[in-house]
């Protein structure tokens, strides 16, 4: 496996690299409506914020 790096804890994973596999997966079954919605939400409140942090970090803000 060169060239990639391999993480077993699952904390480490950054929410913004994990918004962008979300996305590819769940976008083909959304509506019109729900993907402007979720658009909406990730890009002014949740990946401004998240973007950079692993989710291991998540329960300091909720």
């Amino acid at each position: 496996m060169e060239g990639r790096i391999v993480t077993t804890d699952p904390g480490d994973v950054l929410f913004g690299e994990y918004d962008k596999k979300w996305w590819k997966e769940m976008k083909p079954g959304m509506t019109e409506n729900q993907i402007r919605d979720y658009t909406s939400i990730l890009k002014h409140h949740l990946l401004p914020y998240f973007a950079h942090r692993p989710f291991s970090d998540s329960h300091r803000y909720c």
